[in-house]
């Protein structure tokens, strides 16, 4: 229960800073995601077809002890997939970036 809550506060934590940015960001970008979340009612985390085809990708042997801010299921729910040893690629469309990940405890 403690880890449960400890992923949705992480999530909600994740949730409120993306809508911040795309407030603070371009206009038309944020225009533009608010029309497309409008006509698709859902956001990346409540797909769950594909958020459990990107938490499919990440593998211990390319994304390994990793805080839990940037685990597997946060990374996933907000459309990352792990594309090489830490490594993680956005899959939105508009977006495809592509971050390394060097983090050892």
């Amino acid at each position: 229960d403690e880890l449960i809550a400890s992923v949705d506060a992480t999530l909600d934590g994740w949730r409120v800073a993306l809508d911040s940015s795309l407030s603070q960001g371009n206009e038309t970008v944020a225009l533009e995601a608010a029309a497309a979340a409008d006509n698709k009612k859902t956001y990346l985390w409540e797909d769950s077809d594909n958020y459990f085809k990107r938490l499919a990708t990440f593998k211990p042997d390319t994304y390994f002890a990793k805080p839990l801010a940037i685990s597997p299921l946060v990374c996933a729910a907000f459309g990352w997939e792990n594309v090489g040893r830490d490594i993680i690629k956005c899959t939105h469309e508009q977006c495809k970036a592509t971050l390394c990940i060097k983090f050892h405890p």
